[in-house]
């Protein structure tokens, strides 16, 4: 299986950047001639790019870490700069910045420099650090990367990197179903995304670039092909309280952070902010509306309490019908939401409600299948229906 894993790395296209790429005789093009062996397609660069988004569809980088910059500093005649201020690895390492914030790729550092020298400099900056430490950044000297020792090396990587394996491989499903999906509408015509977009809109609906996104995506996962995933690991994964939380957190809830997106969603999570602008950590609450009903900007919300400050809990007998958990939200051990507290809303400024005079502030939002499984419980509270009792007999 590890050389299935490395054959989803090595069978894609991939960048290499190093100012010696052009020499055929130089030891960078004597590595990536052998991986083009492999099946790898590279571009070719000899120095730096400031356009990261051009290499957003990569399998991997090759970079060398000692480039020599075209873009040399204009100085006034007889200034110079002191030794302190230049830093020769300096595009380098904002290449490395930029890519590693935007992308999820691995980066390979191919160089014939001391590697304890390029890690110090590269760990003066905490981003780069961290991912020097969780492998997603790696830094190999180009002397032991002769002949088939660059595939070794590759595929022992990959091997121990379960994230980066499981991106190549879902990014192999992604595409061949991408390019299959296409294919199929284009066959029935050419103009087939302008005929569903106008058939949405003319269903009237809050947000129909949200609506229309929904459609494609529902229609593009059906088509995925399930394929098999080896992520069996002989040793036992040791992970923190901390982490597992953040993980689970993660596949239930999105924080919105300052970046809240345009369109109004089911599952918008707001907390109330109290009166001198603080951020409560007790109190939220949860646009619970489906898409097709929010067209005159309305929404049913309904209240929640966090379990971390609440002063009584309900284990009372005749509470827990009216109420639905979920655990693990943020930095949230429970938040309880109450049907009982639902409310009609306009929602004028999807960011910011008002709820009984109090505001509050949209903060992230919860994923399905969470959000509605609480639809489901709330729906049949509702609209729950009454059925004659069974009547008592007496006891003989």
């Amino acid at each position: 299986m590890t050389n299935e894993k490395l054959k989803l790395l090595l069978n894609g296209s991939a960048a290499v950047i190093d100012d010696e790429i052009n020499n055929p005789k130089s030891s960078i093009s004597k590595i990536i001639k052998c991986l083009e062996k492999e099946g790898t397609i590279f571009i070719k660069l000899n120095n730096i790019r400031d356009n990261v988004e051009a290499f957003s569809n990569l399998s991997f980088i090759i970079l060398d870490w000692k480039i020599v910059s075209t873009q040399q500093i204009q100085l006034p005649i007889g200034v110079q700069l002191g030794a302190e201020l230049i830093d020769p690895n300096s595009d380098v390492v904002n290449f490395l910045e930029k890519s590693i914030k935007k992308f999820f790729m691995p980066i390979l550092i191919f160089s014939g420099e001391n590697i304890t020298i390029i890690e110090e400099r590269l760990r003066r900056n905490d981003l780069l650090g961290k991912a020097l430490d969780s492998k997603r950044l790696i830094i190999c000297n180009k002397s032991e990367l002769t002949g088939a020792k660059v595939k070794s090396k590759l595929g022992g990587w990959i091997k121990d990197n379960q994230s980066a394996y499981l991106f190549r491989h879902l990014d192999k499903v992604i595409r061949d179903t991408e390019h299959s999906f296409f294919n199929e509408f284009y066959d029935c015509n050419k103009e087939w995304p302008c005929f569903v977009y106008s058939s949405i809109l003319n269903d009237a609906p809050v947000d129909v670039d949200g609506e229309f996104q929904e459609f494609l995506l529902t229609s593009f996962v059906g088509r995925m092909e399930t394929k098999k995933i080896d992520l069996r690991q002989k040793k036992k994964c040791k992970l923190s309280k901390e982490e597992i939380l953040k993980i689970y957190s993660s596949i239930k809830y999105i924080n919105y952070h300052e970046n809240p997106p345009v369109g109004s969603y089911c599952g918008d999570l707001y907390v109330k902010v109290c009166p001198n602008g603080i951020l409560s950590k007790k109190c939220f609450a949860l646009n619970i509306t489906a898409p097709c009903d929010a067209r005159n900007k309305k929404a049913i919300i309904i209240l929640g309490e966090s379990i971390n400050f609440k002063k009584k809990t309900f284990t009372e007998k005749q509470e827990k019908p009216f109420l639905h958990t979920i655990n693990q939200i943020d930095v949230l051990d429970k938040l309880d939401f109450d049907f009982r507290t639902f409310s009609h809303i306009d929602l004028i400024d999807i960011n910011k409600i008002n709820i009984n005079n109090k505001d509050y502030k949209r903060i992230g939002r919860i994923l399905h299948p969470y959000i509605t499984s609480l639809q489901d419980r709330f729906s049949h509270y509702i609209v729950r229906r009454g059925v004659t009792k069974t009547p008592q007999y007496p006891h003989k």
